[in-house]
C-alpha cells in the first residue's frame, strides 16, 4: 500500500500525530509519502500521482485538496482529532467547509467515540479509529497510599478550557485534598495551599506524577482522545472526565465532580485494575496502529 499523508509533521521541533501515524505505518511495511506545508501544487499533485490513498489527519476542512486527490483518482481519508471536530459543531463557517470536504472524502476517522457522534451530528458518519502517539505507563501504582491527591492539567493560557473553575473550586470543598496541576507556570500561586502547580512535566517523567496522584480530573470544555485520561487509567488511577469513558467517573460541573471526588475518597480510592485492561487491550500503540493500517485498507 502507498499512502500518502498530508500534515505538519512536526510543531515546534516536536513530532505531531501526523507524524506519529507516519511512522506507525512505515512500521508495518507502508510506503509513505509526506506532503506538509508550504508545497507547490505541482508538487502535490506529483506526490499524490505516486500513491494509492491520500490519508489527511485533521484536515477535514481542506476540500480543495481532497477534490484535487479525488480528481486524480485516488482514495481519500480524513483523520478527526477533536478541536477540528469543535469548529464543525459550532461555528457555521467550519460546518459549511466540511460538509463541503466530506463530498472528497471516501471515509471518515474519528480518535474517540463522542467525536463519531458529534461528527454525525452535521450529517458527517466517522468510524472510531485511535491515534496512540505517545508513552503509556505500564507499572502499576502501588495501592498504599501516603495521601489522597488529584492531577488536573491546566495550561495557563487555556485554563478555563480546561477546567480551571472546577478545580480549584473543588480544592476549596476539600482542604484536606492535595491538588496537583500539570501544564501550567511553576511556581504559578492561586492562594489555595493544597494546590501545588509542577509547571510543564516532560512526557517521560509524567508516570511518577501519575504515581504521586491517584485520581485525576479532567472536565473540559471539548476533547479528542485524551492522553492523560488513556495514562491514568493505565497507571491503576482513578479518573473523574467530562464525557462517558470506559471505568471513568462522568462529571461535566462542579457538583457532578464533587459527587464523584467524595465517592471515590469513601472507597478508599482503590486501583482501576478494570481501566488498565481496558488501556492495555484497546489502546496499546501496537494495537491501535494494525486498527489503523485496517481502517485504512478497507476503505
Amino acid at each position: 500500500m502507498r499512502v500518502a499523508i498530508v500534515g505538519s509533521f512536526y510543531r515546534g521541533g516536536n513530532p505531531d500525530l501526523s507524524q506519529h501515524v507516519a511512522n506507525q505505518l512505515e512500521e508495518q511495511g507502508v510506503d509513505i509519502t509526506k506532503i506538509g506545508p508550504g508545497m507547490t501544487r505541482w508538487d502535490r499533485i506529483k506526490k499524490i500521482n505516486k500513491v494509492n490513498l491520500v490519508y489527511g489527519v485533521n484536515y477535514g476542512f481542506l476540500w480543495r485538496f481532497f477534490a484535487l486527490a479525488k480528481a486524480l483518482g485516488k482514495t481519500t481519508v480524513n483523520h478527526w482529532l477533536g478541536t477540528d471536530v469543535l469548529y464543525a459543531i459550532t461555528d457555521k463557517s467550519y460546518k459549511w467547509r466540511a460538509r463541503i470536504t466530506s463530498l472528497f472524502i471516501d471515509k471518515h476517522l474519528a480518535v474517540a467515540p463522542h467525536l463519531v457522534q458529534e461528527l454525525d451530528s452535521v450529517g458527517i458518519r466517522a468510524e472510531e479509529v485511535p491515534i496512540v502517539s505517545q508513552f503509556i505507563p505500564n507499572t502499576l501504582r502501588s495501592a498504599e497510599l501516603v495521601e489522597i491527591r488529584v492531577l488536573a492539567y491546566l495550561p495557563d493560557e487555556w485554563e478555563q478550557f480546561y477546567g480551571a473553575a472546577v478545580v480549584y473550586q473543588l480544592a476549596q470543598q476539600f482542604p484536606y485534598v492535595q491538588f496537583l496541576v500539570v501544564g501550567g507556570t511553576q511556581g504559578k500561586q492561586i492562594g489555595l495551599t493544597n494546590v501545588s502547580n509542577l509547571g510543564s512535566v516532560p512526557a517521560m517523567k509524567m508516570d511518577e506524577v501519575y504515581g504521586m496522584a491517584p485520581i485525576m480530573i479532567r472536565v473540559v470544555e471539548h476533547d479528542g482522545l485524551s492522553r492523560m485520561v488513556l495514562e491514568a487509567l493505565a497507571k491503576g488511577n482513578q479518573v473523574i472526565y467530562s464525557y462517558d469513558f470506559p471505568y471513568c467517573y462522568r462529571a461535566r460541573n462542579f457538583e457532578e465532580a464533587a459527587a464523584c471526588l467524595t465517592k471515590v475518597i469513601a472507597d478508599g480510592c482503590p486501583i482501576n485494575y478494570k481501566g488498565r485492561r481496558y488501556v492495555m487491550e484497546n489502546y496499546d500503540r501496537q494495537i491501535a496502529s494494525k486498527r489503523l493500517l485496517a481502517a485504512l485498507s478497507a476503505t
